[in-house]
């Protein structure tokens, strides 16, 4: 700072310095600032002296501390001054300065092992800076650390219910929260585990609650336990217990038909009914049953007859009959699905292929029915697509994952409808769009230039959408170009568009001279609807402008009423303004960095902003304050402090 000075200064100026230098160093702030006052009563617009009155402000020592501080500085007049009147390169340094600020606050909030909460704190400062050094990049990295953060509690809170996990509900839902991780770390691996364990759980349930065979007493209760175990073939003993319980029902029924003849062959005497019983139940019943199962082979009903034949056991050939029909069963079940497979019923094929465990070449045959239902399912989205049902056709496309060129048609599709629509008018591309899904919707537009984008979204804009159109200087960085405008949208009727600027652009004074002045005249209105119409619009965006026809009215009877104008940029009226915006907040207006820097009149990051209204006489135009006040009575016409919102009116 000893620099910002000429080195001719006289002794006393030179004095002056020192002293306000030692009182930053030694934190006496008001005397510091009494120093810097006295070298600019000493020598008017000395920069270093306004630097001094900066530090002495915001109790800093040195110029590099406005790189750390977390009070906001910009605002102050001294700093604006100090800008202004320093050499070269202190204000580039002093520009600078708020970036370079704001970028080692966002890096502190890195430091060491940030919370989620520094994470999205720096993230959103490293964004406003995005321009600035690498913030762009650190803005990724923080954003990409949040979300690492967040799989990594949804991770351990699945691994929590799994460790915690104590039956089929509980494994279950630690199997769905791994599911919600779509193959993170391992979580594929752990849901697999988890739906193991619930399984397992079931089928103990299912175990526990059958009743044993050495404890069951009647028929049905065999029965009923011989379902249970056969639902859960292969765990534990289950397949032991369903033979006992079958062996158990057989041997009940025996010794109900043998009750049944001792009371029949009781009253002929005791040898008489030993010989017909030795008959009836070695001879007359095996053959009866052994005929029997016969006759339901000869019908095809296998498994009655298998069931016939099991319970003779090694009468005649009947247990060469349980073989030969389980095998006759196969072979019907094997034909069966093959059936099915050249009916087109492709799934219940490869569920009755699948069922026959390895018989012939069932595998294959099941294999080769998934695969036919994934070219039906394939060639059914197809044919959606083909006859314009895009929703419908893509979901299928979707579910098929990577199987054929799935991917690859959805992408055609999208890209061709994309085509297609942008080669439509915008009135009906935006009216087809509307109709689809929103899902895809958003697919088509991603693969649509910027530009017919933007006009759909004019077309379809409601009051207070925003809407991006134009361009102009914003974040006072030259060398990066204009960024685009953001607008307002204040009304939508008849096809017309009028907007009014999010932002407050640009610091200008309604007229450069302190004169009586109507809108007509103004200077304002000649840098509207000149210079900024053609810097901040191309010509394909001036052909959509619609000229606006404004009445001007005045709002003190004193006055006479101004000329009505047409304009194609222009400035809202005292009346629109409160017509177009219901409360004070809706009319604050942040401004740019461009225009900050141009000395908008600002309080807490909130711009004044002009109306085309006069005020109480020609010299004083009306304008809304930084806190979103209308000032009928205006202020001087020619004031620089305040901004410009821009209002037009355009015909997508």
């Amino acid at each position: 700072m000893e620099n910002n000075y000429n080195s001719s200064m006289n002794n006393e100026i030179n004095a002056a310095v020192t002293r306000m230098i030692n009182f930053l160093k030694n934190g006496e702030y008001e005397q510091a600032d009494a120093s810097a006052d006295y070298l600019l009563h000493l020598y008017p617009g000395f920069g270093s002296a306004y630097i001094g009155k900066l530090l002495a402000e915001f109790h800093l020592q040195d110029l590099n501390d406005l790189l750390y501080t977390e009070v906001p500085y910009t605002s102050s007049d001294n700093y604006k001054h100090a800008l202004y009147y320093s050499d070269p390169q202190t204000k580039q340094f002093l520009k600078t300065a708020p970036y370079e600020n704001f970028y080692i606050r966002a890096k502190n909030k890195l430091a060491g092992n940030p919370t989620d909460a520094n994470l999205r704190i720096a993230a959103g400062m490293f964004r406003q800076i995005s321009g600035y050094r690498d913030a762009a990049q650190l803005f990724q990295a923080c954003n990409a650390a949040i979300e690492k953060n967040r799989l990594n509690e949804l991770y351990q809170k699945a691994v929590d219910l799994m460790q915690s996990a104590s039956n089929e509900e509980s494994w279950q839902a630690a199997a769905d929260a791994f599911a919600c991780l779509n193959g993170y770390n391992d979580s594929a691996q752990k849901r697999n585990e988890c739906l193991q364990k619930a399984n397992e759980f079931r089928m103990d349930a299912v175990y526990n609650s059958a009743v044993d065979p050495d404890d069951c007493e009647t028929v049905e209760e065999f029965k009923d336990s011989l379902m249970k175990y056969e639902s859960i073939t292969g765990w534990k003993d289950a397949d032991e217990k369903a033979a006992q319980c079958r062996d158990a029902i057989q041997q009940l029924k025996r010794e109900f038909k043998l009750k049944i003849i001792k009371r029949i062959l009781v009253p002929v005497g005791v040898l008489l009914i030993g010989f017909i019983a030795y008959i009836v139940i070695f001879q007359i019943i095996p053959l009866s049953k052994y005929n029997h199962g016969i006759e339901l082979l000869n019908n095809g009903a296998y498994t009655e007859a298998a069931e016939v034949f099991s319970s003779l056991k090694n009468f005649k050939d009947s247990e060469a009959k349980v073989v030969e029909i389980q095998s006759a069963i196969l072979e019907d079940r094997y034909q069966k699905a093959l059936s099915l497979m050249n009916e087109g019923k492709y799934s219940e094929s490869a569920e009755a292929f699948s069922k026959l465990d390895g018989y012939k070449d069932s595998l294959e045959k099941a294999a080769e029915a998934r695969t036919l239902i994934l070219d039906q399912q394939y060639n059914d989205a197809v044919q959606l697509l083909s006859n314009g049902q895009l929703v419908e056709g893509i979901e299928i496309l979707l579910k098929l994952g990577d199987y054929r060129d799935s991917s690859a048609v959805i992408e055609s599709v999208l890209s061709e409808k994309a085509q297609a629509l942008s080669e439509m008018d915008t009135t009906s591309a935006a009216a087809q769009l509307e109709a689809l899904d929103p899902e895809i919707t958003t697919s088509i537009l991603e693969r649509m230039d910027a530009r017919t984008v933007s006009h759909l979204n004019m077309v379809a804009a409601v009051v207070g959408d925003v809407l991006t159109f134009g361009q102009y200087e914003q974040d006072n960085n030259l060398e990066n170009g204009q960024e685009a405008v953001e607008w307002i949208v204040l009304d939508h009727q008849k096809g017309i568009l009028t907007m009014i600027s999010r932002y407050a652009l640009d610091v200008l004074p309604y007229h450069s001279e302190p004169v009586e002045v109507t809108w007509e005249d103004c200077d304002l209105r000649k840098w509207l609807n000149d210079d900024f119409y053609h810097t901040a619009f191309s010509d394909d965006d001036r052909s959509m402008f619609f000229s606006t026809q404004n009445e001007n009215p005045v709002y003190f009877d004193e006055m006479d009423a101004e000329a009505s104008t047409d304009d194609l940029v222009y400035l809202l009226s005292v009346t629109e303004a409160e017509q177009y915006f219901k409360t004070d907040s809706e009319r604050t207006a942040e401004m740019t960095v461009y225009a900050a820097e141009k000395g908008a009149d600002a309080e807490n990051g909130f711009a004044s902003w002009w109306l085309r209204s006069p005020g109480y006489d020609l010299r004083n135009a009306a304008y809304i304050y930084s806190d979103g006040k209308v000032h009928q009575n205006g202020i001087y016409v020619f004031s620089t402090r305040d901004a410009v919102r821009p209002v037009i009116q355009i015909i997508p």
